[in-house]
């Protein structure tokens, strides 16, 4: 039952600031200091989780 749950469920992810995502390497480091002056909030969305 978990398992198949598993395969359905989305997450999302919603990060304080950029400079998780800057570090992360996910943004660059201009993106994340034009993201923060203009007040960007960032929506993160994984549909396909693994069974663990």
């Amino acid at each position: 039952m978990l398992e198949e749950s598993a395969k359905t469920d989305v997450s999302f992810l919603i990060p304080f600031d950029f400079d998780f995502l800057q570090r992360g390497g996910r943004v660059s480091k201009t993106a994340a200091g034009l993201g923060g002056l203009l007040k960007l909030v960032v929506c993160m969305k994984n549909q396909m989780m693994d069974a663990v």
